[in-house]
């Protein structure tokens, strides 16, 4: 069986600028304020680490819980600026053509992943 598991954001979709700016505008909405630098030490990290690190560094008012909700309606809210990777689109379609079984894991949530699947 030929079967190809692809995972979602950074090899289907270049995901990272846009989460990168949400979560700085978030934070800087809430009273914190780091650089872009400071930052790309989360690169990687779960949600929940990055945001309760913000939340006990700078005091923020929302729990974790309610920062990473806004996070991810405003990347659901922003999907349609994310653009799919280099030549994916045609990689992806020679590998169907060749009868090879297609598949996607994400830890992104599920909306994303379906308006990711339709675009």
């Amino acid at each position: 069986m030929k079967v190809v598991i692809f995972d979602m954001d950074g090899v289907i979709i270049d995901s990272e600028p846009l989460h990168t700016k949400l979560e700085l505008e978030i934070l800087e909405e809430f009273g914190g304020k780091i650089s872009k630098e400071e930052h790309d030490a989360f690169t990687g990290t779960t949600d929940y680490y990055m945001w309760s690190t913000f939340k006990n560094r700078f005091n923020l008012e929302p729990s974790v819980e309610e920062l990473i909700k806004i996070k991810k309606d405003r990347f659901i809210q922003n999907i349609h600026n994310v653009k799919l990777v280099d030549n994916f689109y045609k990689f992806m379609l020679k590998l169907y053509n060749e009868k090879y079984l297609l598949a996607l894991a994400s830890s992104n949530n599920r909306k994303s992943i379906n308006l990711i699947m339709d675009k």
